[in-house]
């Protein structure tokens, strides 16, 4: 028996969900043309700074664009995924996918402050490599924590659990692995003796640390914090680029191996003025 859809149930099913109003109008692809225009519309105009205008217009043309291929639909064979029962499982198993993602491979994180500048500027989204640490959950909800079975190195940048409220989540580079001795004297630090400036501005501080060479800020205005830290067995020293504007291990001691959810591996950030 031929079915043709009905216009207005086209449009509420879109306008709670449009994906589940293209999936009932029988067009599987539309929900993934939506996405990849939602998606690089949204990544253009946050990279421009703009005030993301087209990401917007675009949901608001999927139920007018779902009005309009229901009342000219012809008469079909009606797929199964256009059905209610069709319409949910697609929908669980797509939600289930991107959990699963999120959880144990790649998650995206958007950092709130200024501590990780000029590396990553403030409002920066980032892609986190969950793959190989022992820190599984996504969306506030952890199922595991375990050490990572492959430690980052010196210089990573890494998400991490803040140690005094789980819960939230922190972004610096890794300063120092288990049993490295660091150091602080009039802000420059060492590692096991090594120090890390390369070359040094009035604010900006160019630092290599093995196979990383990175820039970090400073702040004249505030004084020295010299200190010396050995890291303990299963514990990472981690701390923020911008060395006086950053709430890090220097503050919170050193972080537990289990608390590191993962590294980052792409930077989205806002074009700089």
């Amino acid at each position: 028996m031929n079915w043709k859809p009905n216009r207005w149930l086209a449009v509420l099913a879109t306008l709670f969900f449009w994906p589940m109003g293209m999936l009932y109008l029988g067009r599987w692809w539309l929900p993934v043309a939506y996405f990849l225009a939602f998606l690089l519309s949204g990544i253009v105009e946050f990279r421009a700074d703009t005030s993301m205008y087209s990401p917007f217009l675009i949901m608001l043309a999927a139920p007018v664009h779902a009005f309009w291929l229901a009342k000219s639909a012809s008469p079909i064979q009606r797929p199964w995924f256009s059905r209610w029962y069709g319409i949910v499982a697609v929908t669980l198993a797509v939600f289930a996918f991107i959990g699963i993602v999120r959880a144990t491979l790649i998650e995206p994180f958007r950092l709130p402050s200024s501590a990780m500048e000029p590396t990553l500027p403030q409002r920066s989204f980032v892609l986190v490599s969950k793959v190989g640490y022992g820190n599984i959950g996504t969306y506030g909800i952890t199922l595991s924590r375990s050490a990572p079975k492959n430690p980052p190195a010196r210089g990573t940048i890494v998400v991490f659990d803040y140690p005094l409220d789980p819960s939230k989540h922190f972004i610096k580079r890794v300063l120092g692995i288990p049993g490295d001795v660091i150091t602080s004297k009039n802000k420059i630090i060492t590692v096991n003796g090594m120090p890390l400036t390369h070359s040094s501005g009035s604010d900006v501080v160019v630092e290599a640390l093995d196979s990383s060479t990175y820039e970090t800020l400073l702040n004249p205005d505030k004084p020295a914090e010299d200190f010396e830290v050995t890291v303990p067995v299963g514990h990472y020293f981690l701390v923020g680029d911008n060395r006086d504007g950053s709430e890090d291990s220097r503050r919170f001691g050193a972080v537990p191996a289990e608390l590191l959810v993962g590294e980052v591996i792409y930077v989205l950030a806002r074009k700089r003025a």
